[in-house]
């Protein structure tokens, strides 16, 4: 039924990669904890075998065999595929694009955000065999062999922003980096493009040369699907449509969440889908895990709210996150806003400063207590003139207890930060009732 390279994501069916001398796969000795009998095993030739399992497949390479399997399965499928790459919101538009093209066929969609070569790989070779649609994540590391694996009908670009700096010259540099998406495409496929930019033109350039049609999307005036209101509210996204009115209600909070529906419904536009079919559908949508999910977290006789963006970082995707928590509530009146910020990974040299440029983003949520996180945030800290009460720590270890005795049952958190700081471990804590909450 698919392909395993990695034990939280095995499903009933599958075959199971063995981890050789290169770090693709499962290592041996967990293969007889995974939560199913693997079908069969891909293992080196001369690897020991797996315990319990009745077939093995013995290769020269592992790595190999994912991404062949990879080919093949897009070979096989005549579904329509669906690519998508951005600086931010690229699982988050996966998500929303499966669940809305739903509507219209069974749809394959990337799982734990495996968006680089053998991932993606993984990925196709897992999906549904009869999928009308796959939507496909995919990172800007080695985007050329990654758009040869996908080859989409379709990309989306759902933003550029400063992001991976450490690997990358400056933002301009990311976007030609990513329009590489585009070299897989047959002529005559579509690049739907974020029309909002700075980088707009580099991404419709290349996608005239590779003779691809350009849909776009955003607030921009000439965007062919336009963000005309967002009312935060009630939620309720309208957009123009090459000129006509759609109304519907988003499911999940924050006007970023708008313009990714935007997004889906450019794609929709991309593959001549009725758009107004969808509008009811995003009501029913959620942010996944990590991603804007808001939850509330048991904390003495009441909870705390926390809304978890806590998977990853950079400098758009923390002020799109701020700007949410602004429309949240808390669990009870008066509560307090409560910001919990880690450091934003792999900026490069500006680092420092692309934190401090927080400072107006974070001055406007008007919180009550800042939570700050890691070695980079020390230079948000020196610039805050909030009348919050700021507290910051060096790690989320040290975090974690200051947290417990900060918090406050009835308390609105915004946990953000990049997945290498691990402030996700303060929103599992409060989940699993492991820090005790201030009264």
């Amino acid at each position: 039924m698919g392909v395993c390279t990695y034990a939280p994501e095995m499903q009933p069916g599958d075959v199971v990669v063995v981890r050789g001398m290169g770090a693709t796969g499962v290592a041996l000795p967990s293969v007889p904890r995974l939560p199913f009998i693997p079908q069969a095993v891909v293992l080196e030739r001369d690897a020991p075998s797996a315990p319990g399992v009745r077939y093995e497949l013995r290769v020269d390479d592992p790595r190999a065999a994912v991404l062949a399997m990879g080919r093949y399965a897009r070979q096989a499928s005549s579904a329509r595929v669906i690519g998508v790459t951005g600086s931010a919101g690229k699982t988050t538009m996966v998500a929303m694009l499966s669940h809305i093209l739903g509507l219209w066929g069974v749809t394959g969609s990337s799982r734990a955000s495996a968006n680089t070569h053998v991932g993606i790989a993984w990925n196709l070779a897992s999906m549904p065999r009869d999928a009308a649609f796959l939507a496909v994540e995919m990172a800007i590391g080695g985007m050329r062999r990654n758009t040869a694996l996908v080859r989409p009908d379709v990309a989306i670009i759902t933003n550029i922003a400063p992001a991976h700096l450490e690997y990358h010259k400056n933002v301009d540099e990311i976007a030609r980096r990513k329009a590489r998406i585009f070299d897989g495409m047959s002529h005559g496929g579509v690049a739907v493009i974020f029309a909002d930019m700075p980088q707009y033109d580099i991404f419709a350039n290349a996608a005239r040369s590779a003779g691809l049609r350009i849909v776009s999307y955003g607030r921009h005036p000439g965007a062919d699907i336009r963000l005309l209101n967002y009312i935060a509210t009630e939620k309720l996204v309208e957009l123009s449509v090459r000129g006509r009115s759609l109304l519907f209600r988003n499911g999940a909070p924050g006007e970023h969440m708008a313009l990714n529906a935007a997004g889906c419904v450019a794609v929709l536009d991309a593959l001549d889908a009725p758009a107004a079919a969808a509008g009811p559908f995003f009501a029913l949508f959620r942010p996944v895990r990590g991603r804007g999910e808001v939850i509330d977290a048991p904390a003495g006789d009441g909870c705390v709210r926390v809304v978890d963006e806590s998977y990853n970082a950079n400098p758009a995707s923390m002020a799109a996150a701020l700007q949410l928590v602004r429309e949240i509530s808390p669990p009870v009146a008066g509560g307090r806003r409560v910001l919990a910020l880690g450091d934003m990974l792999e900026l490069g040299p500006d680092s420092a400063a692309l934190h401090a440029g927080l400072k107006p983003h974070v001055e406007a949520c008007s919180a009550d207590l800042i939570l700050l996180c890691g070695e980079q945030m020390a230079a948000l800290r020196d610039v805050l003139e909030s009348r919050a009460a700021v507290v910051w720590t060096p790690t989320v270890t040290e975090l974690l207890p200051r947290a417990g005795e900060l918090l406050r049952s009835g308390d609105l958190l915004l946990v953000k930060g990049s997945a290498g700081v691990r402030i996700s471990e303060l929103v599992r804590a409060l989940r699993e009732r492991q820090i005790a909450i201030g009264a």
